[in-house]
């Protein structure tokens, strides 16, 4: 990893620690309104039995929503934070496998990948089209 990887990587270990910068700008809140708006618009019975790995799970608040709307789904998260998975395992672990990696650590099959960041990204270019 270089210097600027680890920074970032340190930056958000910080950013995900219990007090964080999460917690205080209204990550949960954030990442609940995804999920709710994800569930929405796609088209899966809540009785169905699939697999959902959320890449970039932050502190696992989409998989909360989903074991609740999905209660037969095998749910799994990843996120580079360790401190972010180790509070998912903590909180959610009962019904939710966690691990920590990124996009490239991702292995096995899954009927749908959910990523919240790009989400993120589109909101932030729509309210700032210079950036």
């Amino acid at each position: 990893m270089n210097k600027e990887s680890q920074k970032n990587k340190n930056w958000w270990e910080n950013y995900f620690a219990k007090d964080g910068g999460w917690e205080r700008n209204g990550g949960r809140d954030q990442t609940f309104l995804f999920a709710k708006k994800f569930t929405e618009l796609i088209k899966i019975e809540s009785n169905e039995n699939f697999s959902i790995m959320d890449a970039g799970c932050a502190l696992g608040g989409a998989l909360r929503l989903f074991s609740e709307i999905y209660p037969l789904a095998s749910l799994y998260g990843i996120d580079f934070s360790e401190n972010a998975i180790k509070i998912c395992e903590k909180e959610y672990g009962k019904f939710a496998v966690f691990s920590v990696g990124d996009l490239g650590d991702i292995e096995g099959f899954y009927d749908l990948i959910t990523a919240q960041t790009p989400w993120n990204i589109l909101a932030t270019l729509r309210r700032n089209p210079d950036n």
